[in-house]
């Protein structure tokens, strides 16, 4: 390094690591060690100089005599030299490659200051993960001892045997492999061994040898000496409902080519549909057989049980489980309009949903209408209401299904009354029975549908034509609602019969327009329908205009006012 001006004088360099008096270093092979060499580097003075000031940034490299990393060890400072610091200290991290050995070093600092006579003394370094040698990959039958030896070496990071160095052997499973004949501790060459007797469960296994935190892992395949696996019984017994456990375990045998039973062989079980096993996998007893229990999952339909073993072609069970019965609760009914659960009422139409009731339908089954009535028993389905020990069945509108959700359109009989009624759900002829829902005597909902947009009541104008933002109600005229759940008429509704002409409902029913009643002409049964009413009123002349909230309350025969949904009517001037 040159000095500007010569500010410095000659600069003074001391030795401080290793001690002057002994320059020798000790380092392993591969591994870093730092401030392995150091010097200070300050100002000499002078006449007109500073003596003893830092020098920064002065270089410090390193050589051996020896270059030919065969030979022996080459060393030189990490990142190839160091810089001194504010203090004028030069740290070498000193790295040695190559083969373990002596070799001298020399020093340089800065540009012309050289330091020869430091010896390097490089012992072997730390294990890398061993070298696996010989033995991997091998295969052999239960109950033999592999013909060849593992071996491995144990080296450091530039490839050098380490002699002595002491390791462990461990199995990935004892049942398995047995290490015999071990060898722990390296030769001459860095050697170690063991022999692997092979158990009686066959599969892919490992034999892992550590040295310190390294480790290599030999694979090991053992073969079995089973020759047959066939199934024994379980196979095809009746179905059973869901969530029930199946009567018969499912049985297999591992025999040998003499037909005599194989032990401690694993029989590995897997499922497909809906279904839980009592293990995932079970060995094989003296008797050469091994079991499984099966329990019928929630989803009703085939079960597939597949056993197996390895090195043997795997058999497979098949099962059946069928519905317990519709998954219905008193929740299960709501009011196709309102939405409203947990309740039924004579003559609405309501929404039945649960499990197992459209297991008939893919997506969309419509009943008929053609003949004036609905069908009581659709597609397997049928429902059934009983109360003072009488049955009434409801008429089916539709069956769907929308992807795990099965719904029911059904007409609640006009025969029942308060305050509960027992409801019997079928489907193909498994039934599920729902004790005690409570009955109301009215269940008022507006029919609805996506008007414009948004949901809005389906209301016809005096010129028939369907009532939306672009075809309002108009101030002044008389329009009709369509609903359902009103209750009984004169003369009376009869289940699963149309409604006839002027069946005018016998409860008082009001409509509300901006929650101010309005003028209701008519509240019948609609024509040609069944279980659906036609609510005539007529728009005020002073109505607000636009969307405006429409409202219906039926008077129950309890005297207790039931509501409707509320919905929206578009309103416009009068025409």
């Amino acid at each position: 390094m040159q000095y500007p001006n010569d500010q410095f004088g000659v600069p003074i360099v001391q030795l401080e690591t290793p001690p002057p008096s002994d320059k020798t270093i000790h380092v392993k092979l591969g591994a870093p060690q730092s401030d392995a060499i150091r010097y200070r580097i300050l100002s000499g003075g002078g006449p007109g100089r500073p003596l003893g000031v830092p020098i920064p940034k002065v270089g410090l490299k390193v050589n051996t005599d020896n270059q030919d990393p065969a030979q022996g060890p080459v060393a030189s400072c990490q990142g190839g030299s160091a810089l001194s610091d504010e203090n004028g200290v030069a740290s070498c991290t000193l790295i040695a490659l190559g083969k373990p050995g002596t070799t001298l070093l020399t020093v340089t600092v800065g540009e012309g200051f050289i330091f020869p006579g430091f010896t390097l003394i490089v012992d072997p370094g730390d294990p890398v993960p061993p070298v696996i040698v010989s033995g991997n990959n091998q295969s052999g039958k239960t109950g033999t001892t592999l013909p060849q030896r593992l071996v491995a070496r144990i080296v450091d990071a530039g490839g050098n045997p380490l002699p002595g160095a002491q390791v462990a052997w461990t199995v990935s499973n004892t049942s398995a492999l047995t290490l015999i004949d071990v060898v722990n501790t390296a030769n001459a060459n860095g050697e170690v061994s063991t022999r692997v007797q092979l158990g009686n469960i066959p599969g892919t296994f490992t034999v892992t040898v550590r040295a310190g935190e390294q480790q290599a892992s030999f694979t090991i395949t053992v073969q079995s000496t089973a020759t047959t696996f066939r199934k024994v019984s379980g196979d095809g017994q009746p179905a059973v409902p869901v969530n029930t456990p199946f009567p018969q375990p499912l049985v297999v045998e591992v025999l040998d080519a003499q037909n005599n039973p194989v032990a401690n062989v694993p029989v590995n079980w897997n499922v497909s549909g809906a279904a839980t096993l009592s293990a995932a996998s079970t060995p094989t007893g003296t008797n050469g057989r091994a079991q499984v229990s099966v329990t019928a999952g929630a989803t009703a339909g085939t079960i597939t049980v597949t056993a197996s073993v390895a090195g043997l072609s795997p058999v497979t069970f098949t099962l059946q489980s069928r519905p317990p019965g519709p998954a219905i609760t008193a929740q299960s009914f709501s009011n196709y309009s309102t939405g409203a659960a947990g309740r039924v009422a004579p003559g609405t139409l309501m929404l039945v949903t649960g499990g197992g009731i459209a297991k008939n339908v893919n997506e969309l089954a419509v009943a008929s209408l053609f003949t004036g009535r609905l069908p009581v028993s659709f597609r397997g389905l049928i429902v059934e209401f009983r109360q003072a020990s009488q049955s009434y069945y409801a008429p089916i509108y539709w069956i769907a299904r929308d992807g795990a959700s099965e719904t029911a359109l059904i007409q609640v009989p006009y025969e029942i009354t308060g305050p509960t009624v027992d409801v019997v759900i079928s489907s193909d002829g498994i039934s599920t029975t729902v004790s005690a829902v409570p009955v109301d005597p009215v269940a008022p909902g507006i029919i609805e549908d996506q008007i414009d947009g948004r949901r809005a009541a389906i209301v016809i104008r005096s010129d028939g034509l369907l009532v939306t933002q672009s075809t309002p109600a108009r101030r002044g005229e008389t329009v009709r609602l369509y609903a359902i759940g009103l209750g009984q008429t004169t003369p009376k509704a009869e289940t699963n019969r149309v409604g006839l002409p002027d069946q005018r409902v016998t409860n008082t029913v009001a409509v509300g327009i901006d929650n101010a009643g309005v003028e209701v002409v008519a509240a019948k049964l609609a024509e040609n329908l069944i279980g659906i009413y036609e609510v005539q009123f007529k728009i005020p002349e002073d109505a607000n205009l636009g969307d405006r909230p429409l409202g219906l309350v039926v008077a129950g025969s309890d005297g207790k006012p039931y509501y409707a949904q509320a919905s929206k009517l578009p309103v416009g001037p009068a025409q």
